[in-house]
């Protein structure tokens, strides 16, 4: 994930999913960006065009996609479940309170669900809190 140290250049999508306990898909590393590999059969489209782009690679970090994260959340147990209120915090990059977790199922770092199950982004957990490491507002800001 974002604050992983010294990963493998060409690993660095498999040490993300380790960290989450859940297998790495077949991908294909086109650069510093990683697409599912979805064996799609040879057409002239650019590869980065069939498959589903998983994250890319920034500053020796691996940033997942958020439908990598929806992937991988249907394989984990290294998730935390926030309210409502902590839910829209959390997507303007606020840290979530203790009083706003629903239930954390593994301790460090966690995927952050809202009540419907949904992948809001990544996070460390800290005491009964959750630190925002990553969140599906990011790609709002980053449009600005």
């Amino acid at each position: 994930m974002i604050q992983q140290k010294n990963l493998q250049n060409s690993k660095m999508i498999e040490e993300f999913t380790k960290t989450y306990g859940t297998e790495c898909p077949k991908y294909k590393k086109l650069g510093n960006k990683y697409y599912l590999d979805n064996s799609l059969p040879k057409t002239t489209l650019a590869p980065e065009s069939k498959g589903l782009f998983l994250g890319e690679e920034k500053n020796k970090k691996f940033v997942p996609s958020f439908p990598f994260l929806d992937i991988i959340s249907k394989s984990t147990d290294k998730k935390a479940i926030i309210n409502e209120k902590a839910e829209w915090m959390f997507l303007c990059r606020r840290d979530v309170l203790a009083k706003s977790v629903i239930k954390i199922h593994e301790e460090g770092e966690v995927l952050v669900l809202n009540l419907l199950g949904e992948v809001l982004g990544i996070g460390l957990t800290k005491g009964k809190g959750i630190k925002n490491v990553l969140d599906r507002g990011d790609f709002l800001r980053r449009e600005r």
